[in-house]
């Protein structure tokens, strides 16, 4: 008989895969225990405790797999750097066959657990889900060329109960189809710039006018008055569900864009692979919210949008898309960032504004991740397939 050993660190998902896969490639009658071994929380030393991660990765898979159920257990251990602690945990155990996979703990608890099961049983093996290939390595290779987010598919929902965050997501609104449409035309002839100066000179005007006196007619005239065509024909198609004025200008603010950016990757005939979920928020949060959602398989890409050309605001957007991202998927989520920001423009040489702006976030986040992709209003004149092409090849890549 095996025993297995899965060591839990503060990412859920690469732990929860581990487990599954195991589960399916090993010979199941042949395991006996699924040993979860877990850090106990110790502020003392700096430890984190992840004994709840491995009772949530214990729960979702009791949901799934009805005959794992009593197999599971799960261990703490006190002190992750105590080689003699770790050493007893695998006395424990009586199985003469171990497997060890150590995706999750830390790097110590991975050593020492290592260590010891090679000294002491005769029959050890090991495996490890390489993050950045998406594979599993089992004895120090590759265990088969299956790019495991095409074997697994988990939704939104699943990820994020992993990570301990309940969720909710908006739809497709189809009353946006017509004033979408417009903004189809205006991208396509590269006049988005045009309405979006026209724009900004309206929310100046109105700025000046006072709320008591903010009906609908009154806004209409002052788009006469300055000539704003495109905002004129924007506004003539704004669907009746937009039943307030602060409804209609978060709408032309900035809403229409993502709905844009969302219709553009659904509307893919060739999507069945990945996921997009829209307007994700959670439900005891009210500040928390993002853009769009992307799931391939298991990963998930945070997909950030924004019409702003302003270089603070995109960076503050991209900031929060990776905290966001790392909240509910965990460390290896993607980011893409949306701006209207002319990103290919020449500022300096060799530079354009695409490049300074990801040195600015490299070097204000601190470190960077290659996880990351930024597109701007370049990119997104280059028409709707290119665009979406570009999204949809990094989310699966």
């Amino acid at each position: 008989m095996k025993d297995l050993i899965i060591l839990v660190g503060t990412n859920p998902l690469p732990c929860y895969l581990s487990a599954i896969y195991l589960w399916d490639t090993l010979n199941k009658d042949e395991i006996k225990n699924i040993y979860f071994m877990c850090s106990a929380e110790n502020p003392k030393i700096g430890q984190a405790g992840t004994y709840e991660i491995g009772e949530r990765i214990q729960n979702k898979l009791k949901e799934g797999f009805s005959d794992i159920k009593n197999k599971i257990m799960l261990r703490k251990v006190e002190d992750v750097r105590n080689k003699r602690e770790i050493a007893c945990k695998i006395k424990e155990i009586k199985a003469e066959d171990i497997h060890l996979n150590y995706t999750g703990g830390t790097k110590s608890m991975a050593v020492f657990f290592y260590e010891e099961c090679m000294k002491n049983r005769s029959n050890f093996s090991s495996s490890y889900l390489d993050s950045h290939s998406n594979r599993m390595v089992r004895n120090g290779d590759i265990d088969n060329d299956d790019d495991l987010r095409k074997r697994y598919k988990l939704s939104l929902l699943d990820i994020a109960n992993l990570h301990n965050i309940v969720i909710k997501y908006g739809e497709n609104n189809p009353d946006y189809k017509d004033v979408l449409n417009i903004f189809d035309e205006y991208i396509e002839n590269k006049e988005i710039e045009s309405f979006l100066d026209e724009y900004n000179k309206f929310k100046r005007q109105i700025d000046s006018v006072a709320e008591d006196s903010r009906e609908s007619s009154h806004y209409e005239q002052i788009i006469d008055q300055l000539q704003l065509s495109k905002l004129k024909k924007v506004w003539e198609e704004l669907p009746a569900s937009l039943t307030s004025f602060q409804k209609k200008l978060e709408f032309l603010d900035g809403k229409w864009f993502e709905y844009w950016i969302y219709n553009l990757l659904v509307d893919d005939k060739d999507t069945e692979e990945i996921t997009y979920y829209f307007d994700v928020k959670r439900q005891s949060n009210s500040e928390f919210q993002i853009d769009i959602c992307a799931v391939y398989g298991y990963q998930l890409t945070v997909i950030s949008v924004t019409t702003s050309k302003r270089k603070g605001i995109i960076k503050l957007k991209v900031f929060e898309a990776f905290h966001r991202a790392i909240q509910v998927g965990g460390d290896e989520a993607k980011i893409i960032q949306l701006s209207l920001l002319p990103n290919n423009s020449v500022i300096n040489k060799n530079e354009t504004l695409k490049d300074v702006m990801i040195q600015d976030i490299k070097t204000d986040i601190g470190s960077f991740k290659s996880n990351f992709l930024f597109l701007g209003l370049d990119d997104i004149y280059e028409g709707k397939e290119k665009l979406r092409n570009k999204i949809k090849n990094y989310i699966i890549s």
